[in-house]
């Protein structure tokens, strides 16, 4: 957002909390199709301990959905494509991704970029395939790799649990060797991308933090 000519202080909060609302749903939505597994590895989960109702998770995880969608709409009704996705690709994660080894790994990471194109739409009419594609993956990447480290270390209660996590599937070893091939793909991206550019006055300067 602060690297358009023309931003306002609603397109910076809203690209804030649009996201963060779809954070809060995947909460409620990871706690209610995790709940069986949650019951063998990590009871003191608000469903296995009784803090909270399936049906309650379910309605929470709707609730904050219609509120980021909202908020996106009202800044680029095309950023509704991205929430849908997202919660396809959450929904997809929980379900059957988390269980199927890196497709688990590459899921967690779209969603990561579906909430970046909802921050570069904020400020754009069109989409700005340019910018969305290459950026948009240094993130899914990262967010990837990150998902990676947590897999690793839920391995044993995965295990328990059936899920066939790339950890549980390959070995710590093997998902440590991804994750750096993940993060070091990001990093190549990331500083490649300004070459793209550098006959348009790319600026540097701000891209580097």
């Amino acid at each position: 957002v602060l690297a358009s000519p023309n931003w306002t202080a609603w397109q910076l909060v809203g690209a804030w909390l649009a996201p963060i609302c779809g954070w809060f749903a995947a909460m409620y939505g990871g706690d209610y199709f995790d709940r069986e597994l949650d019951r063998i590895t990590k009871s003191q989960r608000p469903l296995p301990s009784g803090r909270m109702r399936p049906g309650e998770a379910v309605a929470g995880m709707i609730a904050w959905v219609v509120v980021g969608a909202v908020v996106a709409a009202v800044l680029n009704p095309l950023s509704l494509i991205m929430v849908v996705l997202a919660l396809a690709i959450g929904v997809a994660y929980s379900k059957v991704l988390k269980a199927h080894g890196i497709w688990g790994n590459v899921g967690r990471g779209a969603i990561t970029t579906c909430a970046f194109f909802v921050g570069a739409l904020s400020t754009s009419d069109d989409i700005p395939w340019g910018l969305l594609i290459p950026v948009g993956l240094v993130f899914g990447l990262h967010d990837a790799a990150s998902n990676v480290v947590g897999a690793i270390c839920d391995a044993d209660g995965d295990r328990q649990g059936g899920y066939h996590t790339f950890p549980v599937r390959h070995g710590e070893k093997s998902a440590l060797v991804l994750m750096v091939v993940l993060h070091l793909a990001w990093i190549a991206i990331a500083a490649g991308y300004p070459s793209l550019w550098s006959a348009d006055g790319f600026e540097l300067a701000a891209y580097l933090p």
